[in-house]
């Protein structure tokens, strides 16, 4: 297995982006990881809301799509303790197969301060929306800021020039072509897989790209959570973890062994997601081998209730 360098000895990499929001008693900070991605390259957007106790926040739903991105995976963690504030925080994984300028819309929460027993007021807090940039994977690493001098006249094409000229067109565009489509035959091949199969080479890659240790933990826990929602049909990737845990906890489809596992691997990972907590590069392991053992013993053991 792969070690993962990049975890041993830094702290999560900061923000690319980030801009607070306030109104009324509630704060939001946005972060996001890229402004600026290649299509199908994942984009973790993080929104944090801090109040004062007695605050209520509720998140808004998300749908498949959100300002026409993909929603790969999103986590939400309510009412925090931090000091003497209470947190809320919002984290989702969005990327793009269609390159282009895309706007992600503004986080819209509803708040209800309850501070004043006799006169509770409701409220609404929006951001701002985010410009991101997806960039094609055929494009290059050209300067746009280094342009060439201009030198004399420039001739028109002749037509002997224009007939070479359709070979590399024609090239190109089929190049673009099996981009796309090699995209799409890769997540129609995942589909074919059995959730195990899906979920260990889904870690295989993650190990291979070797992200910065937030939004490993991220993926890692959400490639868990998917595999746990599509073997048992438990909603995981919705959930909170304590209400996750909780739910696991009153399945019959999980032995006590699987509740143990998941209850310490998700446990700890939500220090690192959450907490900023720095693991080792022991721990980081550690984790791999935990998931990766989960979906392996989970894999071959019939659920009960279920047909041999």
């Amino acid at each position: 297995m792969k070690r993962l360098a990049l975890m041993v000895s830094c702290l999560v990499a900061a923000p690319v982006f980030a801009a607070v929001t306030q109104h009324g008693p509630v704060t939001v900070e946005v972060d996001v990881d890229r402004k600026t991605a290649q299509v199908a390259e994942p984009i973790t957007l993080i929104a944090t809301l801090t109040a004062d106790p007695g605050v209520a926040i509720l998140l808004p739903p998300l749908e498949e799509t959100w300002g026409g991105l993909d929603v790969i995976d999103v986590e939400d963690v309510a009412d925090l303790p931090m000091g003497d504030k209470r947190q809320w925080r919002r984290t989702v994984v969005l990327e793009s197969l269609v390159s282009g300028e895309i706007e992600v819309p503004g986080l819209t929460a509803a708040y209800t301060d309850r501070r004043f027993a006799n006169d509770p007021v409701d409220g609404e807090i929006a951001t701002e929306p985010i410009a991101l940039t997806i960039t094609s994977v055929l494009e290059g690493d050209a300067d746009p800021t280094q342009f060439r001098d201009i030198k004399g006249k420039v001739e028109p094409p002749t037509q002997e020039a224009i007939g070479w000229l359709w070979p590399t067109v024609i090239s190109t565009a089929a190049a673009g072509l099996l981009v796309v489509g090699g995209l799409a035959l890769r997540r129609r091949g995942a589909a074919a897989l059995r959730p195990d199969q899906r979920a260990l080479r889904a870690i295989q890659e993650l190990l291979d790209e070797q992200p910065e240790v937030h939004a490993f933990y991220l993926r890692l826990t959400g490639i868990v959570r998917d595999y746990i929602e599509q073997r048992f049909a438990i909603r995981a990737p919705r959930l909170t973890t304590p209400e996750f845990l909780e739910h696991a906890k009153a399945s019959a489809m999980l032995t006590d062994e699987d509740k143990r596992s998941l209850h310490t691997f998700l446990t700890a990972a939500d220090m690192v997601k959450f907490a900023r907590y720095e693991p080792s590069s022991a721990r980081n392991d550690e984790a791999v081998t935990t998931a990766r053992a989960f979906i392996e013993r989970t894999a071959a053991q019939q659920p009960k209730g279920a047909a041999a």
